[in-house]
């Protein structure tokens, strides 16, 4: 019987432990919706209502780990949770090396069915700098702002309240003084 040498088992342990790293990435954890409620108190926040936030990021839209179909069942999701405001917090585009990309129409579609009601804002995160182009067009096109470098105040709850927008740090684009 052949014996393998060290350094091959080794390099084929590493092999196996990626390759599971790998299946676990690509057909588990983006199958995994998690909603985790926070509840953060503020000397700040001097209203006498509370606000309830849905904050989306980072879906990347790419078939078969993240179609349409998978973007509407997180939208029902927070539709679910009767939100005042709903953050999109970026990451729309899915920009890994196998699979397909959605197209922003495709992508953005679901976003569409998302209820609150304060508004519903996004802002754009790296990957959609970077990626298939027309995404912060796509949203607003479907009556959801982008905000770029923007602060804009919005009347929620018989509040004034102030939502802000940065661009994308890693490349250089914000513009806090906007």
């Amino acid at each position: 019987m052949m014996t393998l040498p060290k350094s091959t088992k080794i390099a084929l342990t590493i092999f196996v432990v990626l390759g599971f790293i790998g299946l676990y990435a690509c057909f588990i954890e983006p199958f995994k919706l998690k909603v985790t409620e926070w509840e953060i108190d503020s000397d700040k926040w001097t209203a006498q209502t509370e606000l309830k936030i849905a904050l989306i990021s980072d879906v990347h839209a790419i078939w078969p780990w993240m179609s349409a179909a998978h973007i509407e069942t997180i939208v029902k999701k927070a539709n679910a949770l009767e939100p005042d405001l709903i953050l999109l917090l970026g990451d729309y585009v899915g920009t890994y090396p196998f699979g397909i990309q959605l197209t922003p129409e495709q992508g953005v579609a679901p976003y569409k069915k998302l209820t609150a009601k304060c508004g519903v804002f996004a802002v754009i995160g790296n990957h959609d700098l970077h990626g298939i182009s027309g995404w912060p067009e796509a949203l607003v096109k479907t009556n959801i702002p982008v905000l770029k470098n923007k602060a804009i105040s919005i009347e929620c709850k018989n509040e004034t309240l102030w939502i802000a927008g940065l661009e994308d740090l890693w490349y250089q684009n914000t513009d806090i003084q906007k």
